[in-house]
């Protein structure tokens, strides 16, 4: 006769009653809803999950026409204001390209200047005006220029001062 572990018969004897008695032999538990265990065409599919995944289908769907719209849209105009893009094999995002500010812009309507274009030029008195300088803060401006080289190539010479 082989020895078992103590306690282990009373556990075999214990699931084979529980077996008879509660039919779980066969794995099948009755329900009292015969539909729940009854084996679909569909699936194991019920009504709010088909409607739930047919809206999200449908959602995905509008929101890719959504984007494939912009997008096109997006190629078609001209002279966008934020950065150009150089498009890459699939993997890869796209690459930003570089565009390179233009050398002279107009001031706002003080005559102030923005950071990107800080010299100053006064088209009447042909000087132009660097950050810090003597007169730089009263100099209302009638052009402001990316760099020094910019403003000697419109015809301009720079403060003594």
């Amino acid at each position: 006769m082989r020895r078992v572990p103590l306690g282990t018969r009373r556990y075999v004897r214990r699931r084979l009653w529980l077996r008879r008695t509660y039919d779980i032999g066969s794995g099948i538990i009755p329900q009292s809803r015969p539909e729940v265990n009854e084996f679909r065409a569909g699936g194991c599919e019920t009504a709010p999950v088909r409607t739930l995944l047919r809206r999200g289908v449908v959602l995905g769907a509008l929101a890719g026409l959504a984007y494939a719209t912009w997008r096109f849209v997006a190629s078609r105009s001209q002279g966008s204001a934020g950065p150009g893009y150089e498009t890459q094999p699939f993997p890869m995002p796209p690459r930003p390209v570089v565009v390179d500010p233009p050398p002279a812009i107009e001031p706002d309507v003080d005559g102030n200047c923005p950071v990107s274009h800080p010299i100053k030029g006064k088209l009447s008195t042909g000087i132009f005006h660097r950050p810090g300088a003597f007169a730089y803060d009263r100099t209302h401006a009638d052009r402001c220029y990316r760099d020094d080289a910019a403003a000697e190539s419109d015809g301009l010479r720079a403060a003594k001062r």
